[in-house]
């Protein structure tokens, strides 16, 4: 949240000639950044998007949000995209708001519960990186299973999930897809990963539905995981997995889009230079500054109203 920490900086500061940076640091101050944290962010989210949460699978257009809440996803995003050990995480949260659902419990073997399914959510760089499925020692060794498998001293001799799932043992690879890779999943697997053009940053969403990720790793759709030949219990999927398709099944594709803002954006967002003198004249400058201008531009545009509910409420 680089912008909100910048603020008492220049909390005293005219708004004239004021930096991108720092008119986006104002606009937080006043309608509070979207926390990075997944237990944090889902709930905030959740009260953005109130009542209206899309449906897993359709393409969700954040540039429709109201111009504040706008803002504060660009700097939720941009925050996300930076924090790159918390990241995959942290995006679970994200989702788990996104479509009204829930976050798993600890150690569960799925992370958010949308529609009464459960689903495994992974966040990877790019399109072109092997999103990994999870390492799966202690289920592998909890069904007696880690016989078929054996950590040699080079990749020809390791023997391990790639190569158990690229072979041709039929009842060894059921086995492990039952009681392994999709435990306690019934949903299946979200894995996301950002597009940056000119103009939007969008999210590319792959649901990959619990018989379509089977009939991948049953046709050997994997390949070697980001720890090498020593993670044998490790399983990353092909990343052409964003374009699988096969008689019955296929990855389902599409985008959540990110507003991207001008300064000039930023500008029509926060007060004006008419605004905030009248602000200051009405409620003084030591107050002025802490008042929303949605609010303010409400109290203005309804002034006569107010004013004489004030006369007639005047007592709490």
């Amino acid at each position: 949240m680089k912008y909100i920490d910048k603020y008492k900086v220049f909390e005293g500061e005219d708004i004239i000639d004021m930096s991108y940076d720092d008119i986006m640091g104002r606009i937080l101050h006043l309608y509070s950044s979207i926390p990075l944290t997944k237990q944090k962010s889902e709930i905030v989210i959740k009260k953005i998007l109130y009542p209206n949460y899309p449906k897993l699978g359709e393409e969700v257009n954040l540039t429709y949000q109201t111009p504040h809440d706008k803002a504060r996803f660009v700097d939720y995003f941009n925050s996300l995209l930076k924090s790159k050990d918390t990241r995959g995480d942290n995006f679970e949260g994200f989702i788990s708001g996104l479509y009204n659902g829930d976050l798993s419990s600890p150690y569960a073997k799925y992370d958010v519960i949308i529609d009464d399914k459960t689903w495994s959510v992974k966040f990877t760089d790019n399109q072109s990186k092997a999103p990994e499925l999870g390492s799966f020692q202690k289920l592998i060794k909890e069904n007696n299973l880690d016989v078929y498998f054996n950590l040699g001293t080079d990749a020809k001799s390791s023997y391990g999930l790639r190569e158990i799932f690229k072979g041709d043992n039929i009842d060894l690879k059921e086995n492990l897809w039952t009681n392994v890779i999709s435990k306690d999943i019934t949903g299946g697997w979200i894995i996301a990963y950002p597009i940056e053009t000119k103009n939007n940053l969008y999210i590319r969403i792959n649901v990959i539905e619990l018989y379509t990720m089977k009939e991948l790793l049953m046709n050997g759709g994997t390949t070697s995981p980001k720890g090498g030949f020593k993670s044998i219990y490790s399983l990353s999927i092909n990343p052409l997995f964003r374009i699988f398709k096969s008689d019955e099944y296929s990855t389902k594709s599409y985008d959540i889009i990110i507003p991207k803002l001008t300064i000039d954006d930023l500008r029509k967002i926060y007060i004006n230079d008419i605004e905030r003198n009248w602000s200051s004249d009405v409620f003084g400058r030591k107050y002025s500054s802490k008042i929303r201008p949605d609010v303010l531009r409400y109290i203005k545009n309804n002034s006569k109203e107010i004013a004489y509910k004030l006369l007639k409420y005047k007592d709490f």
